[in-house]
């Protein structure tokens, strides 16, 4: 081989390299963007205290001192892991005085909420199909204690530790 074969050769091979590093890339942002956020432990949110809560088809602030909403996915890894938490607060509801209420909401579509309901065994009001972006929630799962006035009393974001279950059902009991 020649020297301006050898450098044409190694251009060439060159060239594919970088467009198969910018294809490989694309693919991992794009991924990115459109897989469904999981949070661990981040209080990141545009939410904030005092906020008012976009309202939540089927759901009544005014019915219930505070409501509780979760926002889940059913493809989040923490939300499946936070599972027995959410049980313990549902049956802890059970045997309160109906002063608050819990709902769940979904990105995610009717059919998989209901399988994910049924095989987590949550009974509990869910609403299919939400936008998380008109609710400024970031990423899953998401907790946001709401006033009877639509106003948010407090919100959690990610995995909870231990710690922050115990806060979470201190705000509900006592109404942060």
């Amino acid at each position: 081989m020649n020297r301006a074969t050898l450098r044409h050769t190694l251009e060439v091979v060159t060239n594919i390299a970088v467009l198969g590093l910018c294809i490989t890339l694309a693919v991992v942002l794009v991924r990115g963007r459109h897989t469904p956020q999981q949070v661990q432990g981040s209080t990141e949110s545009h939410l904030a205290k005092g906020d008012v809560f976009p309202a939540i088809e089927t759901v009544n602030y005014e019915k219930a001192e505070h409501t509780l909403v979760l926002a889940l996915n059913t493809q989040c890894k923490f939300c499946r892991e936070s599972l027995p938490f959410y049980r313990r607060l549902l049956s802890t509801q059970g045997h309160s005085d109906r002063s608050n209420q819990i709902t769940v909401i979904f990105p995610n579509a009717d059919s998989d909420v209901r399988k994910f309901i049924e095989q987590a065994q949550l009974p509990v009001h869910a609403v299919a199909g939400q936008d998380f972006a008109k609710f400024q929630i970031l990423g899953t799962p998401t907790l946001v204690l709401v006033g009877r006035d639509g106003k948010v009393r407090a919100l959690w974001a990610g995995q909870l530790s231990a710690g922050g279950e115990k806060e979470v059902i201190s705000a509900i009991a006592g109404g942060t």
